[in-house]
């Protein structure tokens, strides 16, 4: 079924495929529905175990299926996607920007996209780089080998094996809990208040200044932090002597 038009609201059985085009469309979908978006914006759609195809240029807002609820899977690059409160989107696509309301988690698959978070939210980057997480109160979790840059306030981030993480914020926590390879953490001399926080026991240390006194010269003007069996952390483009006790916590 094709719908061309704008402001209007479509009820969709189960296992049914819409394609749209116009603006500013309420849909109600449900397990096994296929949506196209072609063309135009603000297209709101809910419900749960739904795909969504959105082209370049389109924008929608998806959820309804709770935290806990069948997925929603968006195909987009180049769309805007916003994520309802409470809800959760998987998004696999790359220069994508996405919004995410109170208390919703959001799952990237894509590279180069940007996304605005806010307090309660969860952004799992399960893959691509060159993402940018903007906004205060958010946990961001990085699959093996992602890259992406948080700016905000008090935000968290699990590091992965061999993530390059930025840090362009303010307050930020980054959790070390397993084996991390290289990880870099670019920017952390730029935040006073960040902290790296190793927990679970990885690399061993007793107390947050055992671990300060564990870091050594990266060879380029960073600082090199030896987590054993569980890899490193350079802290790029700051010395030692220019970081703190504080700067370090054993979770």
């Amino acid at each position: 079924m094709s719908l061309t038009g704008s402001n209007d609201s479509v009820t969709m059985a189960a296992g049914s495929n819409l394609t749209v085009s116009g603006s500013n469309d309420a849909i109600a979908a449900t397990t096994g529905d296929g949506i196209t978006i072609s063309s135009g914006t603000g297209e709101t759609i809910t419900g749960a175990g739904l795909t969504i195809t959105a082209a370049s240029g389109t924008g929608l807002t998806a959820g309804g299926n709770g935290l806990n609820g069948d997925r929603i899977w968006v195909t987009a690059s180049g769309a805007s996607v916003g994520v309802q409160a409470g809800s959760h989107v998987r998004v696999i696509g790359s220069n994508d920007k996405a919004t995410i309301a109170a208390g919703a988690n959001l799952i990237l698959y894509g590279s180069n996209d940007s996304i605005t978070a806010t307090t309660g939210d969860g952004i799992s980057v399960n893959s691509g780089t060159g993402g940018t997480i903007t906004g205060a109160g958010f946990t961001a979790y990085g699959a093996a080998d992602t890259g992406f840059t948080i700016k905000g306030t008090g935000d968290v981030v699990y590091a992965g094996l061999n993530d390059a993480l930025t840090d362009s914020g303010s307050s930020t926590l980054f959790k070390i809990g397993s084996n991390v390879g290289a990880l870099s953490i670019s920017g952390f001399g730029t935040d006073a208040a960040g902290i790296v926080d190793l927990i679970n026991g990885v690399a061993g240390f007793a107390s947050a200044s055992q671990a300060f006194a564990a870091l050594t010269s990266d060879g380029h003007g960073g600082s090199l932090l030896s987590l054993g069996v569980n890899g490193s952390i350079d802290l790029a483009g700051v010395a030692p002597s220019s970081l703190h006790v504080a700067n370090f916590k054993i979770g």
